[in-house]
């Protein structure tokens, strides 16, 4: 990619804002919006949005209204709408647009999630497939390493391309997909990219 995907963070709070960014540089850039006019306009640049956390109650409007332009300009990209209260009509039009909804304050957990749903769309995964790999990396405890061949085989990169990428041997490579298949409990890569696409869906074995 030409340019690094980045996140996007819409909150008024600025301790809360540059908490959650400085925790999502390590991987990503990160750009903060305090209001509903600010968000507008990170939206109209050609950053790459890679994933969106926006607080539900803004000065100017409602959070809800940022999720609907992020969604027309992102539709795959993953999104988590914060709120201090529950409120079921929203909680329902949030998941209508594709988004989580987190109760405040967003934690570590949720963060991770959204993380690793984040690198999935970098690499062009729809939202069902980067939730399906979110999935798999918590529940079958994968590295960054093991998360990065899977996510690479479902994008259909070259292994010589992933390889050189990331500056790894051909031994590195084919050691983290011999932990990755040992994981899924399948018999090779393109069972596990079966297995996570839902393309001719395997059941993992016991």
């Amino acid at each position: 990619m030409s340019t690094s995907p980045r996140f996007l963070i819409v909150d008024d709070d600025a301790a809360l804002a540059s908490a959650v960014a400085s925790q999502l540089r390590a991987e990503f850039a990160c750009t903060i919006a305090s209001s509903i006019r600010e968000a507008r306009a990170a939206l109209k640049t050609d950053e790459p949005y890679c994933g969106f956390i926006i607080d539900l109650r803004l000065p100017d409007g409602d959070g809800l209204d940022v999720l609907k332009l992020a969604r027309k300009r992102n539709p795959n990209a993953p999104a988590v709408l914060l709120t201090g209260s529950i409120e079921v009509p929203v909680i329902n039009e949030t998941y209508d647009l594709g988004a989580s909804f987190v109760a405040k304050p967003l934690g570590l957990r949720a963060l991770a999630r959204i993380l690793e749903e984040a690198h999935a769309c970098a690499h062009g995964l729809d939202l069902r497939t980067q939730r399906r790999v979110a999935d798999a990396v918590a529940h079958y405890d994968l590295s960054t390493g093991e998360r990065d061949v899977l996510i690479a085989k479902i994008a259909a990169i070259p292994r010589e391309v992933f390889v050189a990428e990331r500056e790894i041997s051909l031994n590195t490579y084919k050691s983290k997909v011999r932990t990755l298949i040992r994981k899924l409990n399948v018999e090779s890569l393109e069972d596990a990219r079966r297995l996570l696409t839902g393309a001719d869906a395997l059941a993992p074995k016991r």
